[in-house]
């Protein structure tokens, strides 16, 4: 029971978490404190998140302060492992999900990697595979910094980032949720649920 209710207080606090990098913070509170500091903020919090799971399931007790750097280091290194990624991806352009009209033409290697497919810029699934790419991206480096306390099993993070592209398609397309104060409304709440559906359970996932 207590698994799931972390696992249940982990997806909702990564969600938002997600969603505040995306511009809620910013018109909730009408502070625009700019990317850089909204994605370290996010990854601040995903971290703790990170070093609270090792806590709960002392699954790193014995190893956590003797060969291994000490567990509360991984609270700086997936901050800054989460603002590179973020960095790293480049998922502008495949928002838009197939809708006509919404497309941002920005120079990136998701791009780059897609003109080798035959994948059409116009289409739905050039969006979906490139938006799983992006979440590929953006979630590896943290997946690299997690390796150093969980080993090979924090690759289970980086995968789960190939669910964005499916997230954000159902979200923008079959689930259409009403506008909630100034957090989410429409295709934002795909922001939600990509934190809340990809990022946390590969987070957890990693201590299971």
């Amino acid at each position: 029971m207590i698994n799931i209710f972390i696992t249940l207080l982990s997806m909702l606090w990564i969600g938002v978490l997600w969603r505040g990098r995306g511009g809620a913070f910013a018109t909730m509170t009408g502070w625009n404190i700019g990317d850089t500091k909204a994605r370290l903020i996010c990854g601040f919090g995903i971290g703790l998140n990170a070093w609270l799971l090792t806590l709960i399931h002392g699954t790193l007790a014995a190893h956590c302060g003797t060969w291994l750097l000490p567990c509360w280091l991984m609270i700086p290194g997936v901050t800054l492992a989460i603002w590179l990624g973020d960095a790293i991806a480049c998922w502008a352009q495949f928002q838009r999900m197939g809708q006509v009209g919404h497309w941002v033409d920005r120079p990136s290697w998701e791009a780059s990697l897609l003109k080798s497919t035959p994948l059409t810029l116009d289409g739905l699934a050039y969006d979906v595979v490139g938006m799983s790419w992006a979440g590929l991206g953006c979630l590896t480096p943290a997946a690299a910094v997690l390796m150093v306390w969980c080993g090979g099993q924090a690759v289970l993070l980086a995968l789960t980032g190939l669910a964005f592209g499916p997230v954000y398609l159902l979200f923008s397309h079959f689930v259409i949720l009403p506008k909630w104060g100034q957090f989410a409304d429409g295709r934002s709440w795909s922001e939600v649920f990509v934190g809340t559906l990809a990022i946390a359970p590969g987070l957890i996932a990693v201590w299971f």
